[in-house]
């Protein structure tokens, strides 16, 4: 049975969840270990050699084991070797407490549970072969990869008993549907008529029938449709929005239909469709009532705000079991080969931008380069293109232009809980297109 739904989906979850613990035992190569230890939790220490491999591999992983390359990234990004560091241990804290919270509250994985997870993953392959090489793809190995698996089901597990699920208010998924309304703004529901790639010439004679009212679209798919599973339904396959994604031929023909309006033949992955737009949503500004949407988003909201709600919860309950934690953070080793001087890097960001930012006052500038994480004595030292500027337009009266830079906040996560509500369904292909594989 075929169906438009049973659609090819890769697992979007960040890789770095699933190896940032394992990548310190991937590199053999003991060059720069300094030893000692770089942070405590609870009394249990953070090696410091485990932060430098970490860096090894961030480093290796990316192209950037040249000191040149990883300067212009850490400037780039905002960061330096110093909130590298922070961020990594910031990982590792956090796995560290998610081990002490399991013990505490007495969380454990049944191994079956944890092959079986596996192996349905692994069906999305179409051999061993295939699952190996994206496991090499994504710097996994099979026992890394049962790791984070495991930890991952640990965690689902913590979850339910820290922050249980509950049943949402009203005023809730009102607040939800409010939120995301523009999401929901010209969604489109649809119903199709699906044929075989071989029947394109009897797909056409359909749709010439459908266009001269021979034949009535809802006839057509009783009698042609090859999805079974929507046919029985008239064809209807819902709202776009929530059917759990359409294969691009498919959402972009229907994109460019009005309500009521039907597609020619739409040649897809799956064979030819015809498509029948069978409504489309205008969101108003304000959403007050369930009467105001279509009955299926308030049902998808009432499944999803359970879910949303939970993870703030655990979130919630992770920032105050993180803070009543014991944390030591020792200063960096000097000699640590990640350490580098970004004196050189932050000096080429201050002369490239210096010239754009003269309009500004210096308050203004300050701030600028202090977002992008610049120490003051670098762009006071080093701005000469500013001070000339200012030095030239002392009368400048005008209200300065506000000038974009790219300021991302660094090179990891930190002080947040270690698993977003948003958990990835554990059944999803975890990365049949592109090698990438996630935990569930």
């Amino acid at each position: 049975m075929k169906t438009i739904k049973a659609l090819k989906t890769i697992c979007i979850m960040g890789l770095m969840a699933a190896v940032m613990f394992a990548l310190p035992a991937c590199n053999s190569n003991t060059d720069g270990l300094t030893g000692g230890v770089a942070a405590t939790v609870n009394g249990v220490e953070i090696m410091e050699d485990d932060i430098t491999i970490y860096a090894k591999n961030i480093r290796t992983s990316n192209q950037l084991t040249e000191d040149s390359a990883w300067g212009e990234y850490l400037a780039s990004s905002g960061s330096s070797p110093e909130k590298f560091r922070e961020d990594a241990i910031g990982m590792f804290v956090d796995k560290e407490l998610i081990t002490m919270a399991l013990k505490d509250n007495n969380v454990s994985v049944d191994e079956s549970e944890v092959t079986s997870r596996i192996d349905t993953m692994k069906k999305n392959y179409e051999n061993e072969e295939a699952w190996q090489s994206a496991l090499e793809q994504s710097g996994l190995t099979d026992e890394s990869y049962r790791e984070a698996v495991t930890q991952r089901l640990e965690e689902m597990e913590l979850m339910e008993k820290v922050a249980p699920l509950k049943d949402p208010k009203d005023a809730e998924v009102l607040e939800y549907l409010q939120t995301n309304k523009d999401a929901l703004n010209g969604a489109k529901r649809s119903s199709h008529i699906l044929f075989d790639a071989e029947d394109k010439t009897l797909a056409t004679e359909v749709l010439a029938k459908i266009k001269s009212g021979e034949l009535a679209f809802a006839d057509a798919v009783k009698e042609y449709s090859k999805d079974t599973a929507s046919a029985e339904q008239g064809g209807d396959i819902s709202w776009d929005i929530i059917s759990g994604g359409l294969v691009e031929a498919y959402q972009t023909a229907l994109d460019g239909l009005e309500e009521g309006k039907m597609s020619e033949l739409v040649e897809s992955e799956y064979g030819f469709h015809i498509i029948l737009c069978t409504a489309a949503f205008t969101a108003p500004e304000e959403i007050t009532s369930f009467d105001q949407v279509p009955t299926e988003f308030v049902d998808a909201s009432k499944s999803n705000v359970p879910q949303v709600k939970q993870g703030e919860d655990y979130e919630k309950w992770f920032e105050k079991y993180k803070e009543e934690a014991d944390i030591v953070i020792n200063p960096i080793p000097a000699k640590v080969p990640y350490n580098i001087d970004m004196t050189p890097f932050w000096q080429e960001i201050v002369e490239l931008y210096d010239e754009e930012l003269g309009s500004l006052s210096d308050k203004e500038r300050s701030g600028y380069y202090d977002q992008m994480g610049i120490p003051a004595d670098i762009y006071n030292n080093f701005g000469v293109k500013h001070k000339d500027y200012k030095a030239q337009n002392n009368n400048i009266t005008e209200e300065p232009e506000e000038v974009p830079l790219d300021q991302n906040s660094g090179a990891a996560e930190t002080d947040a809980a270690p698993s977003d509500a948003a958990a990835v369904d554990a059944e999803a292909n975890p990365g049949a297109e592109g090698g990438e594989i996630a935990t569930p």
